[in-house]
């Protein structure tokens, strides 16, 4: 079983690959950056502490909601927003595990010194029957760049194929987050940063407005219709993709995709 980890509410720690910074009630990795509502960061420290053991209900209520009554819904907020905030998903836990009847469990790494996975974050390594499968580098720099060069040029033109009615001003894109074809639940965090690095990328084009990571998110593993984006996200263009591990190779797969029409602009 993992020891109690030391960590006051001033330090800044590590769990999985994100960054923590209690003080400033901010999490971050590779440029993306979630706030944390106080009661929510210190449910997060409560888990930290006890990284790897079962923290009681009872116990995280007294420490982030000291002297107060609180319902049964406000703890299980904390975790939800938590979850949303580090990608993570009750079913499939890579962070947060709920032990029913007993409380939550922080699964990932916890450590004060920057994981070396992050040090090296350009050379991700995803698991495969026990070996280590090393993505190329050069892949990945090609999709990203290939999407980047064509919403650029493409958002530079005008947008020719967009409605005539689109108003003065930014367009606006979506990235939708990229979905895991692979039968191993833990290559979505390569999957996530595929996305999260297309939405920093692509806030870097002028006349371009790019919807928030935690707007588009709510969209993962489920079956988007690309008109219901647009109406919910008022969208021009939404990027959308795919990764599969087979073998030991990666496929990644990317589409442009005009929201007004949804007629594929590029692949």
């Amino acid at each position: 079983m993992p020891e109690q980890q030391t960590i006051s509410a001033e330090e800044i720690f590590y769990a999985g690959d994100w960054c923590v910074d209690p003080a400033a009630g901010r999490i971050s990795k590779q440029g993306v950056e979630h706030k944390i509502e106080p009661k929510a960061m210190t449910v997060l420290l409560c888990l930290a502490r006890q990284q790897g053991h079962v923290v009681t209900r009872e116990a995280l209520e007294a420490q982030a909601w000291a002297g107060m009554v609180v319902g049964y819904d406000s703890l299980a907020s904390a975790i939800i927003k938590l979850r949303k905030a580090f990608g993570d998903d009750s079913k499939h836990p890579r962070f947060i595990e709920t032990v029913p009847k007993k409380g939550y469990r922080l699964i990932c790494n916890v450590d004060t010194e920057k994981p070396e996975a992050e040090e090296q974050s350009a050379r991700p390594v995803m698991a495969d029957s026990g070996s280590k499968l090393q993505f190329s580098v050069m892949t990945l720099v090609i999709v990203l760049l290939s999407v980047f060069g064509i919403v650029a040029v493409y958002v530079s033109d005008g947008g020719t194929t967009v409605s005539q009615q689109q108003p003065a001003g930014k367009r606006v894109i979506a990235v939708l987050p990229f979905k895991n074809l692979s039968n191993d639940a833990q290559q979505d965090y390569f999957s996530d940063g595929i996305t999260a690095d297309l939405i920093t990328d692509l806030s870097k084009i002028s006349g371009l407005s790019v919807i928030a990571r935690n707007s588009v998110f709510i969209y993962k593993n489920t079956d988007v219709d690309i008109r219901n984006v647009k109406q919910e996200l008022g969208v021009d263009f939404v990027v959308e993709g795919s990764v599969r591990k087979i073998g030991d190779r990666v496929r990644i797969s990317a589409r442009l995709i005009d929201a007004g029409n949804s007629i594929n602009i590029w692949a």
